[in-house]
């Protein structure tokens, strides 16, 4: 700030208030400390009779906004340089990349900077400087991102068919999709559910064959696919092994093995029944909570051998029947 045509003789009084106070500065130009807002100052003059002017001058410096401008944080791929970019929409700045937050001299002027080849994350600072005020920005921080493989996928067995075995997992978080391989990873194709699918079905199985399936993610880039899944197998049964009748029990009243039942947690619906060795069924239940005690009619039947059939719908629908002898010992 000066004094225009100032006069010889005169000594020039800047203060910061209008009245009262003492000077800051003495001189026909006065430079004011670092500005961060608008700021008033006040001017008197003084001649060689040391008489004071009554007033004194306001001079108002004000402080232009700041140019505005943005940058953009990028991911990449190790290995790769990454380009980072700053836009204004004032057209009277330039644009300054540095390695610090503050200090430093800069790395590249220009709105948009490549950097090295990178290999772990790394941040880098924008400034902006008006070729018209001169005013100098604060720096934005602009990062760039290492990306990294995704987790593989944890794979469990779904349902089984007599025919069919289907292989689920989990989302992963960032996967843009999913490749399984059931030739111990030769090849790898899209789930049965489509690219995006979190479910396999393998199809046209038999009984007692098996399935090894293994799957990865896929990520945005190529260095996001993931490694691939722990192996998972699993087995289409035989329905028939999935029921189990005793061979012989002892249904003599003391508490342990009195009763003959069915077992299996794959039956939806069945109906078990028992004969003797003359074809007369002796017992029937469609309950698997029920078994039969040895007794036919109220009266314990005598030690032998019996037949029971079991006719049932299991879980998956298959219907399937059993056949087999239960020993009675006493």
């Amino acid at each position: 700030m000066s004094v225009s045509n100032p006069q010889s003789g005169f000594t020039y009084n800047w203060y910061s208030s209008p009245s009262g106070g003492s000077s800051v500065f003495s001189g026909a130009v006065f430079t004011t400390p670092a500005l961060f807002t608008n700021a008033v100052y006040y001017v008197d003059a003084t001649n060689a009779g040391s008489c004071t002017s009554t007033t004194r001058t306001a001079v108002y410096v004000m402080i232009p906004p700041a140019d505005q401008f943005s940058t953009q944080d990028v991911s990449v791929c190790p290995g790769s340089s990454a380009t980072l970019t700053a836009s204004s929409s004032s057209a009277n700045v330039i644009i300054n990349w540095y390695a610090a937050a503050t200090g430093g001299t800069p790395l590249f002027t220009g709105t948009t900077f490549t950097t090295p080849v990178l290999n772990i994350d790394a941040s880098y600072y924008a400034e902006a400087t008006n070729t018209i005020t001169g005013c100098v920005s604060s720096r934005q921080l602009a990062q760039v991102h290492i990306l990294q493989p995704l987790p593989a996928p944890v794979v469990s067995t779904g349902t089984i068919t007599d025919n069919s075995i289907t292989f689920n997992w989990s989302p992963i978080a960032g996967a843009t999709g999913y490749k399984v391989s059931i030739d111990n990873g030769l090849t790898f194709s899209d789930p049965s559910t489509g690219s995006t699918g979190l479910s396999h079905t393998v199809s046209g199985l038999q009984i007692n064959q098996s399935v090894t399936i293994l799957v990865m993610t896929l990520g945005g880039s190529s260095c996001q696919v993931s490694a691939v899944s722990g192996a998972v197998t699993a087995t289409v049964p035989n329905q028939v092994d999935l029921i189990y009748v005793p061979n012989a029990f002892t249904p003599n009243g003391d508490g342990k093995n009195d009763m003959v039942h069915v077992h299996s947690e794959g039956i939806k619906t069945m109906k078990f029944s028992v004969y003797d060795q003359w074809g007369e069924m002796i017992f029937s239940t469609s309950n698997l909570t029920d078994g039969w005690d040895g007794t036919f009619k109220g009266t314990k039947e005598p030690v032998g051998v019996y037949v029971y059939y079991v006719s049932a719908v299991m879980n998956n629908g298959q219907q399937v029947s059993k056949r087999g002898t239960i020993t009675l010992l006493r």
